[in-house]
């Protein structure tokens, strides 16, 4: 029978993993922000679902059996980034 690690050191891996996520949202959010800059320059507008849509088909496909998870975290950030994305292109805030 195999043994479980011990709790604390299963949430030490998990933080592990936190940090690497929020430096990779950081640098996602960068980008974002060089997004709206151009959308703004090019008076493009925040949505494109399409691009959307085959972002979610490609992430479900990696997640295996984590998709529905993944699915959900996605459109968070796509929430997330269109917030942003507006905030640059309607309030004139380019600030990180």
């Amino acid at each position: 029978m195999k043994q479980n690690r011990d709790l604390s050191l299963i949430r030490a891996d998990i933080d592990a993993v936190d940090d690497q996520i929020v430096q990779l949202f950081a640098a996602r959010m960068r980008l974002v922000r060089e997004v709206a800059l151009t959308k703004k320059a090019s008076a493009t507008g925040l949505e494109h679902t399409a691009r959307e849509q085959a972002i979610l088909r490609r992430v479900s496909a990696a997640a295996g059996g984590y998709a529905p998870y993944a699915e959900r975290l996605f459109q968070t950030l796509f929430t997330l980034s269109k917030e942003y994305q507006a905030q640059i292109i309607e309030g004139g805030g380019e600030d990180e």
